[in-house]
């Protein structure tokens, strides 16, 4: 599992004082309003910024970081990824997962463990996410709802169901 998760991205400048526009990459653009400190990835290697002070908008953050001090040096940041050591993220509830941890899984069938595929990506709709399997062929898209996945952490494992994905589900090779 990797010891980071990106919490945010500076968008922008904003302001005289070195402060940075944040676009949350978390469901919950609150959690700003509790952390210490973010990382930003340089040359490889994650470098920790205080937060000194900290606004809140529906839709995003305004963080001013320790050492940024003008629009000059904020420019510098914009479109970096904004990350916080795993151990600062929120708990997780029963089934509930980070999608850094699922992508790359490999997908199987529950029925016969006949491979399917590779999580590829993950896909935030309004009623529920929808993950997308790289097949050897094709993507396929599949509802994220427990009637049709099951996740294995232990064994690095989506399983799917087939029951109501019959038209959907490729036919296996």
């Amino acid at each position: 599992m990797k010891q980071y998760l990106s919490v945010g991205f500076i968008s922008k400048p904003h302001g005289i004082k070195g402060q940075v526009k944040v676009e949350p990459l978390t469901d919950d653009v609150t959690r700003f309003k509790t952390m210490k400190h973010v990382f930003i990835e340089e040359a490889g290697i994650y470098v920790k910024y205080r937060i000194k002070e900290r606004s809140i908008a529906p839709a995003y953050a305004l963080l001013k970081l320790e050492g940024i001090d003008t629009p000059e040096d904020a420019e510098k940041y914009r479109n970096k990824t904004l990350w916080i050591e795993r151990s600062q993220s929120r708990k997780l509830e029963k089934d509930e997962y980070f999608w850094v941890d699922l992508i790359g899984l490999d997908v199987v069938f529950s029925d016969n463990g006949k491979k399917l595929g590779t999580l590829d990506d993950i896909i935030a709709t309004v009623s529920n996410d929808v993950y997308v399997i790289k097949t050897s062929k094709q993507e396929v898209l599949i509802p994220a709802l427990k009637q049709y996945v099951t996740i294995d952490m232990d064994n690095k494992t989506v399983f799917v169901h087939r029951q109501g994905l019959e038209e959907i589900l490729p036919d296996e090779d």
